[in-house]
């Protein structure tokens, strides 16, 4: 016997609170990083706007949470399962649409790195496209559930439910194996000093892909099994996108940070007419610069194209 609208409503409260308290603290140490970068450029601004939006959003998530089951549990003089059963309520229609909105950012972020990466505007073009579906389709639904009220038991709806996320999954994957792809290539193809510095990269943009890929699959499949089940999923996934957007942000910099600095790794006079010009060998934000002028630059240019 699955569980009763109620207890799935107090349940992904409790889920979303603790996630949430774990989001606050990954935003707290992402925004430092990146505020106190000695070497801020576009990236890092870009980086603390989706950051803060991304937190703003699932702030407002939950805030509309804790007031939705406040009336259902003590104001309301609807039956708590009825009332949980039940879409009618704005709050419901609130925190639908701000899930939307991060999923929304979250894939257009996703777009973004892999024309980055690539830069070539035909290969995100299909995602774009697919995307824009996804959110007509969600807009729709949340109109039509929320002025039938009956959350997700019209077949119809429910399959178009089943249908957004089954595309936003395949963007997930699809992305994410382009982006892993081009980063494992620039690294293989790199100067022999050079490789071994985008592997932090390529890990994290796996386990992020995994991660949120396997919160999909959980709301597919609680959707299959029960309607209210989703009260409990989409408070989680609500608050997993930002949590692996800071985390991998996070992941990133802290790779970084840990060749960062300038410190020589070697100095050595080549034998041959031309001893007189020593070569140092530092290791600064993911690229090994030297004096080589034609390595340094392969270096750079593999950093670059791999960077987020």
């Amino acid at each position: 016997m699955g569980m009763e609208a109620k207890a799935t409503a107090l349940v992904g409260l409790i889920v979303e609170e603790l996630l949430y308290g774990f989001s606050i603290l990954l935003f707290s140490a992402t925004t430092w990083i990146l505020v106190t970068d000695k070497a801020p450029n576009h990236a890092n601004n870009l980086m603390i706007v989706i950051a803060g939006v991304l937190f703003i959003l699932s702030t407002a998530h939950m805030s509309v949470v804790v007031p939705w089951l406040y009336e259902g549990f003590i104001t309301s003089p609807v039956d708590p399962n009825t009332f949980f059963g039940s879409s009618t309520s704005p709050y419901v229609t609130a925190k639908d649409v701000i899930y939307i909105l991060e999923t929304l950012l979250a894939e257009t972020f996703l777009v973004y790195r892999c024309y980055v990466v690539w830069q070539k505007k035909l290969l995100v073009v299909p995602f774009i496209i697919i995307d824009g579906a996804s959110l007509t389709i969600g807009i729709w639904l949340i109109v039509n559930v929320a002025q039938s009220g009956l959350a997700f038991h019209n077949k119809v709806t429910h399959g178009l439910f089943v249908a957004v996320y089954v595309l936003i999954l395949f963007t997930n994957l699809v992305s994410t194996g382009l982006l892993s792809y081009k980063v494992w290539t620039v690294e293989r193809s790199a100067p022999p000093s050079c490789r071994g510095l985008l592997g932090p990269s390529l890990e994290v943009i796996l386990e992020c892909g995994v991660i949120y890929s396997l919160c999909l699959i959980i709301v597919v499949l609680t959707a299959n099994l029960t309607a209210s089940g989703l009260n409990i999923t989409i408070n989680m996934v609500g608050q997993m996108i930002p949590i692996t957007f800071y985390a991998g942000l996070l992941r990133v910099r802290m790779s970084r940070c840990a060749t960062d600095g300038g410190v020589a790794m070697s100095t050595w006079r080549p034998h041959g007419p031309q001893q007189d010009a020593p070569i140092e060998i530092h290791i600064s934000n993911a690229s090994e610069e030297r004096r080589d002028t034609s390595e340094q630059t392969k270096c750079k240019e593999s950093s670059d194209s791999s960077s987020v």
